[in-house]
């Protein structure tokens, strides 16, 4: 009786581990650095989300961002940055883990007259 209880904790152990490897395969990383068109200046503070998953992240004081997102057959990343112009990101059939350097328009504001 003891050597089947042991036996199904050792079994359940491994299930255990193999399955959190799974899970962990089933997303993707969208990553790369978010620029200013026209200046190529690198963007800090900007809001890079998955509205489909929740899941944001804001790049860092390089303009960098890394995304991990759950793995879908299609994917939408916005980019949103304040005094710019939204930018979206559609994947495809998302498999693999993704680059993208999107270069965000600067919004110019009228001056009321």
């Amino acid at each position: 009786m003891k050597i089947r209880r042991i036996f199904s904790k050792i079994l359940y152990s491994i299930l255990l581990f193999l399955g959190g490897g799974f899970l962990s395969a089933q997303t993707i990383t969208v990553s790369g650095y978010v620029y200013e068109r026209g200046s190529r200046e690198l963007l800090p503070g900007v809001t890079v989300y998955d509205a489909a998953s929740h899941t944001a992240v804001v790049t860092n004081s390089y303009g960098f961002y890394a995304l991990q997102i759950p793995r879908t057959d299609t994917v939408n990343v916005v980019f949103s940055g304040m005094g710019y112009a939204n930018d979206t990101l559609q994947v495809i059939a998302a498999g693999n883990d993704y680059s993208y350097n999107p270069e965000l328009i600067k919004i110019t504001m009228l001056e009321e007259v």
